[in-house]
């Protein structure tokens, strides 16, 4: 690479350089599992600016005009830095000011979020040219300190850095930001409803040709707080977005694990618009009925920002779910019991969060589903209910050697809650991981199978019948001996699914 000199390559030679530059470069940021993350626009642009100067120079000699000169060098000092770099993950562009006195990490570095949404590699030795930054000149630094904030790093130099909101806008498929009409239209959001809320945001269900679906809409990139907490930026909700997708392509049968209870995302949608005053009159709907916890989303001025995210209509809580029968209560532990156990196996996941408010029940006419694990194919009964988990705020999860995590170690008041066994479960989360929040450990989804399980034996189902009598003594006979002595959801499901495989 040091012998290298473009100025000595003919016409052809220099349009051919620029190909090469760039399909090497979107062959690795990529991600996998389907998931496409190639920044497309800047290089195509780059490729179009650089051939254009190209063909502007004088084609009688083998020279080069000065833009051109410029495009080669810029092709040229990224092709630089990418061999310098490792190439398996990808970085944000780094912050104005460097605090100088900050800890750097070889093998991790964290955004500065709040909760800190983490994304970290492989550790990667620096090489003596490849030192950190000392002096706070980031255009003069080889390995740039930057955040990770998502699941890859490329180090791309000045003056074109990638950001957070060109990923979204790539996660999205989207040249820009759009208002809620240009997304949605004018009558799917008339005809809209709320029916969820938290304290990311609001939830509403839409029609769109003829199906049902959800929307969570999350303000972010604002500088005002909003119901308590201060708006994410784009760099933070971006792991939420990718573990979404992730976790919704594990419903395909294709994958060496897989199941149907994962929600399914049909689209994200990165939003810049006030609050569309069709979904505030169903937020006043929503508010009369059950007086929402929320702040009515009036704040919002056209330069808000918000990352939509369209789900497929997964049902009601199961906090609000009337589990009418021991056999429907079995069927959701087995099928929360399997989601936990495929995504163990496919992303070393773990939810952290799953609370009955986490865990939607719709009907269903199947009869039973399958599940796709290692030790082979499983079927379960439905008892006429489909289970979906959602919501990964404080999820963890690895792919491609790159972990994604939410880091709440210094969160007190996440282990600070009473009245529920719900809060006893993040303090037992943060003892068993010594308030190690990277690591893998699967005896997280552990306790919320055991949460689950409690919250389950706690409802009073008609137990007239021998088999519901039965059923019932099963799923309390797991939650006392069984799920508690299992190292992960994967040998909790495979002990009380009762079934060899297929």
């Amino acid at each position: 690479m040091d012998n290298y000199n473009l100025g000595s390559l003919s016409a052809a030679a220099q349009t051919q350089e620029i190909v090469s530059t760039v399909e090497q470069t979107l062959h690795f940021i990529t991600y996998g599992a389907g998931t496409s993350f190639k920044h497309h626009s800047y290089f195509e642009n780059l490729l179009e600016s650089g051939v254009a100067a190209h063909l502007a120079c004088d084609r009688t000699s083998d020279s080069i005009s000065d833009r051109a000169a410029e495009e080669f060098g810029l092709l040229k000092e990224l092709k630089v830095v990418l061999e310098k770099c490792d190439h398996h993950q990808l970085m944000l562009p780094p912050p104005s000011v460097v605090n100088k006195n900050k800890s750097q990490h070889k093998d991790s570095q964290r955004s500065n979020c709040n909760p800190k949404q983490s994304i970290t590699s492989p550790q990667h030795d620096l090489g003596q040219d490849e030192e950190p930054c000392k002096n706070g000149n980031w255009t003069d630094c080889v390995r740039r300190q930057a955040r990770l904030t998502m699941a890859r790093k490329s180090v791309v130099p000045s003056p074109v850095l990638l950001d957070a909101g060109q990923a979204l806008l790539e996660m999205c498929n989207q040249n820009e930001t759009l208002t809620f009409e240009q997304a949605l239209g004018r009558e799917v959001l008339r005809l809209c409803k709320k029916i969820g809320e938290g304290t990311f945001g609001e939830v509403f269900r839409i029609k769109l040709k003829s199906k049902a679906s959800a929307i969570k809409i999350v303000p972010i990139e604002g500088s005002f707080p909003v119901n308590g907490e201060e708006q994410k930026t784009a760099a933070e909700i971006l792991p939420e977005a990718i573990i979404c997708q992730e976790l919704s392509a594990l419903c395909q049968q294709k994958s060496h694990a897989s199941c149907p209870n994962f929600i399914e995302v049909k689209r994200l949608y990165y939003i810049q618009d006030c609050y569309h005053r069709a979904l505030l009159e169903q937020w006043d709907v929503y508010n009369a009925k059950r007086e929402s916890e929320n702040e009515r989303p009036d704040f919002s001025k056209a330069d808000q920002k918000f990352l939509m995210f369209e789900f497929a209509d997964g049902g009601i809580s199961l906090e609000d779910y009337e589990v009418k029968c021991a056999t429907v209560a079995k069927s959701i532990f087995l099928q929360v019991a399997c989601a936990l156990a495929v995504a163990e196996t496919a992303l070393e996941f773990e939810h952290r969060d799953l609370h009955w408010g986490n865990i939607l029940v719709a009907p269903t006419k199947r009869p039973s589903i399958r599940c796709h694990l290692p030790q082979g194919d499983f079927e379960m009964d439905t008892g006429g209910v489909l289970v979906s988990l959602i919501d990964y705020t404080l999820s963890r999860m690895c792919k491609g050697g790159a972990i994604i995590f939410t880091d709440v170690s210094k969160d007190k008041a996440l282990f600070s809650g009473s009245g529920d066994y719900q809060f006893d479960i993040y303090r037992h989360m943060k003892q068993h991981n010594q308030n190690d929040w990277k690591s893998f450990r699967p005896y997280t989804n552990v306790l919320w199978l055991h949460y689950l399980s409690r919250k389950l034996l706690d409802k009073t189902y008609c137990v007239r019948s021998r088999q519901q009598s039965s059923t019932l003594a099963e799923l309390r006979q797991w939650s006392d001996a069984v799920v508690l002595k299992c190292p992960s959801a994967k040998e909790v499901f495979l002990k009380c699914v009762n079934k060899q495989p297929l």
